[in-house]
């Protein structure tokens, strides 16, 4: 079996397009993530709990990409993105970043900016004019996306009900 094209590279990371079963398979950065960014009482009580049949419908038809950061024989990030007509304007083409995580162990080594930056440019080649990101308030990303000229768009508040 053929690995996927590398997008870029880093010093000791590759990252590759990927799909959401590659992705769902590594149920340890999966239990990560949930640990590290599910706060919400409800997402919690239901556990990691993908909807795989609706991923699917959305990578099939092409509105989905995802990126992993592959570190020796391991994912230890991915990005995943979908890639659709603005609601409002459907001239405008959006990238609405779904989740993006890199394993607390491999965050100093650059593969969050490379995903980051690999999934600005594959954005872009499906026809992208802009990209959001969504962040919790303390996460480690906002720094990454500011220092990148990134500016704070709507903000989204969740409440329980």
């Amino acid at each position: 079996m053929s690995l996927p094209a590398c997008i870029t590279t880093t010093p000791r990371y590759q990252i590759r397009e990927s799909t959401v079963d590659e992705i769902a398979r590594a149920e340890n950065l999966l239990r990560e993530y949930f640990e590290e960014s599910i706060s919400d009482e409800a997402l919690r009580s239901a556990g990691i709990n993908p909807d795989l049949d609706r991923y699917h419908a959305l990578e099939n038809s092409g509105e989905l990409f995802a990126l992993a950061a592959h570190h020796n024989d391991g994912i230890v990030g991915y990005s995943i993105n979908i890639v659709i007509p603005h609601h409002r304007s459907s001239s405008l083409i959006v990238s609405v970043n779904d989740l993006i995580f890199v394993s607390k162990r491999h965050r100093n080594g650059g593969p969050g900016l490379a995903l980051i930056r690999a999934t600005e440019k594959m954005a872009k080649n499906r026809g992208a004019m802009t990209i959001m990101w969504c962040a919790k308030p303390t996460s480690p990303i906002i720094p990454i996306l500011e220092s990148m000229k990134y500016g704070m768009g709507d903000m989204i508040f969740s409440k329980v009900i």
